[in-house]
């Protein structure tokens, strides 16, 4: 299931629950149910969020190169020749 993720700042949403006045960022995820109809789901980080997100983050751009870098072998592996004669 495909999710795209959004970066909004409104005025004044969770600012109760996250102890603030004025503008918050909120995160905005979209997605799609099983009947093809959008389906929206609001993140509010507040500071003590924010190092899951960082590692989390961190993670898929390490997890990202290593597959690129296994990808890479493949490539390179399939192209490789066989020497004719030695089996």
């Amino acid at each position: 299931m495909p999710v795209k993720p959004l970066i909004r700042i409104t005025e004044g949403w969770k600012h109760d629950d996250n102890k603030r006045f004025g503008s918050v960022v909120v995160g905005v995820f979209e997605t799609y149910d099983q009947q093809g109809k959008i389906k929206v789901f609001h993140f509010a980080p507040n500071l003590e969020d924010l190092p899951v997100i960082r590692r989390l983050c961190e993670i898929v751009e390490e997890v990202d190169l290593h597959n690129k870098a296994v990808y890479n072998l493949k490539v390179e592996a399939e192209e490789i020749e066989p020497i004719k004669g030695n089996c």
